[in-house]
């Protein structure tokens, strides 16, 4: 299954589910032209951060020339990484980025902070990245009247504590700018976070189990229907993590034992077209059943309809 998914609040933007020997890069497009086309007068869809699957070069290049921003990690063993490695071990011409941050770990008493210094490298101008272009470009890329199209590269220098020197390890391919070279890590580790989650959520309180039928259309139906509901609890979760911005943050896990333990005493009653959410004490008092224990905020029945602003007849 192939996800585009909003950073911000996590939300599936568009999705596709089909065999395991199919290229990642087969769905790129499709994707992405379905999402703009889905959020068209409701948002702006203007970076695409990808997993290393998709360093396709027709396909980075189409959706560049559609004026996406894009960032890519870098394969090892690609030209262009070694040309962005070499530069950034020269020194010359490149823009450095660096900061002091801390970052929290563990949860609870255990939670643990520790200082980190990243400091990574931007690089313009690379031309040894030959897929970089048309289908056409491709095919032409040893012919010597081949001009190649010219890319930017961010290379790690220090990340989560690892000195790799001054050439650097694999970075990240854009075709953004890189006076900033630590926006493209900021924008990778958001997807990175989306991945991980995403994994921990399915294995967890999403887990999918056995489709229905096996046939192709049973697993699509079954997968999606899954993340649909998935995207409906992030959707009613995201603003009260805001409304609790300061506070630890907790996973799916524990916000749902958290969600759990703050609604059990609610019941939802619903009455002659009318409905309304009440603590089941109150329903019981105006039901007339005797409790043994009351809440002591909770009143006669007087003082219940008064409440809700309602009076007792007769």
């Amino acid at each position: 299954m192939l996800l585009l998914i909003a950073a911000v609040t996590h939300l599936p933007l568009a999705g596709n589910v089909g065999l395991m020997q199919e290229h990642e890069a087969l769905w790129a497009r499709a994707l992405v032209t379905h999402a703009r086309m889905h959020r068209a007068g409701d948002a702006h869809l203007a970076q695409i951060v990808f997993a290393q699957g998709f360093g396709d070069g027709p396909t980075l290049w189409g959706l560049d020339q559609q004026g996406l921003r894009l960032v890519v990690p870098a394969n090892a063993t690609m030209a262009v990484t070694a040309e962005a490695r070499a530069r950034a071990a020269a020194g010359a011409g490149v823009t450095v980025g660096q900061r002091v941050h801390t970052v929290r770990h563990g949860q609870g008493h255990g939670a643990w902070t520790a200082r980190l210094a990243p400091a990574v490298v931007g690089i313009t101008g690379l031309t040894s990245d030959e897929p970089s272009g048309t289908e056409a470009h491709g095919r032409r890329h040893n012919r010597r009247d081949c001009e190649p199209n010219p890319i930017q590269a961010v290379v790690v220098r220090q990340w989560q504590g690892k000195d790799s020197g001054p050439g650097g390890n694999t970075g990240f391919l854009t075709k953004a700018a890189v006076q900033q070279p630590l926006q493209p890590c900021d924008d990778d580790d958001d997807r990175r976070r989306i991945e991980h989650c995403g994994s921990k959520e399915a294995t967890q309180p999403w887990a999918l189990g056995p489709p229905p039928q096996k046939s192709a259309r049973a697993v699509r139906v079954h997968v999606m229907l899954t993340r649909l509901l998935c995207a409906l609890a992030t959707a009613y979760r995201w603003p009260y993590e805001k409304a609790a911005l300061g506070e630890e943050p907790v996973g799916w896990q524990r916000w749902r034992r958290q969600l759990l333990e703050q609604r059990r005493d609610k019941v939802i009653v619903c009455a002659q077209g009318y409905d309304g959410i009440f603590h089941v004490a109150e329903d019981s008092v105006l039901l007339g059943a005797k409790l043994k224990d009351v809440p002591p905020e909770i009143g006669p029945r007087q003082a219940v309809l008064a409440t809700y602003g309602l009076t007792a007849h007769g």
